[in-house]
């Protein structure tokens, strides 16, 4: 078992924003956080990761963007009160988020494995160290992407 390079997961988690959030969703990758612009009721979405890289993925958006999220994947009008429906959607999203990042570190020779969704916001078990977050901002909504890692087993570029 091998320590999946930071940097590594940066570079992967960029270009999935790009192809998969970005370009689909008519959004930008912004350079400040978008947190405080997230409302209260903003839904949230979280899949673990085993193997070589012990962690989470976990995506925060804003109502509107869930509401784009599921309209896009139901092709169909999704309406904003359905909360149900927005998160799950949510969660479908980040689900293929999480194997296509799986799928980016195995091609660079780390053995990661997805885990089912995570239920709620609740913050990892046990200790946790912050990698990258991405925020995405435009019309469709706005998101905040963070993976975070179990100390240890991702190593830091010096």
């Amino acid at each position: 078992m091998r320590r999946v390079e930071s940097g590594e997961v940066r570079s992967a988690i960029l270009e999935l924003s790009r192809r998969d959030l970005a370009n689909v969703y008519s959004l930008d990758i912004v350079d400040s956080s978008v947190d405080d612009l997230l409302e209260d009721s903003a839904c949230v979405a979280r899949v673990g990761f085993t193997g070589d890289f012990h962690g989470e993925l976990r995506m925060r958006a804003n109502t509107a963007l869930c509401t784009a999220v599921a309209s896009h994947m139901t092709g169909e009008p999704t309406v904003s009160s359905d909360r149900p429906a927005l998160l799950d959607a949510l969660r479908e999203l980040v689900v293929r988020l999480g194997g296509s990042l799986c799928d980016a570190l195995e091609k660079v020779g780390f053995d990661v494995t997805l885990t089912p969704p995570l239920p709620g916001e609740a913050e990892p078990e046990g200790p946790s160290e912050f990698v990258h977050a991405t925020f995405l901002a435009g019309a469709s909504g706005l998101a905040a992407l963070r993976i975070i890692a179990q100390p240890g087993r991702i190593a830091h570029a010096p």
